[in-house]
């Protein structure tokens, strides 16, 4: 895989949005649906098992009538954990 996509995102411009988590469910709510009118369709999500869950919850509470589901084929979800 290393040889194939080495250099797949090289020369590409990019634009990187780094945000603490919000710690009330409302707040962290708003913040993923501002950052979705922002034209992030990438999200990377580093933190414990607890947060990331917490946060794909809070994104899959979405429905139709808030623009649509955040988990179709338009939105990528990613994330990392220490453990």
């Amino acid at each position: 895989m290393e040889h194939k996509y080495k250099a797949l995102l090289q020369n590409m411009p990019t634009r990187h949005l780094l945000t603490k988590k919000e710690h009330k469910i409302g707040a962290l709510r708003a913040q993923i649906y501002r950052l979705v009118h922002l034209d992030v369709v990438n999200f990377f999500i580093a933190g414990s098992i607890d947060e990331i869950g917490e946060i794909l919850r809070v994104a899959g509470e979405f429905g139709e009538k808030d623009d649509g589901p955040y988990f179709s084929d338009e939105f990528s979800w990613y994330s990392m954990s220490l453990v």
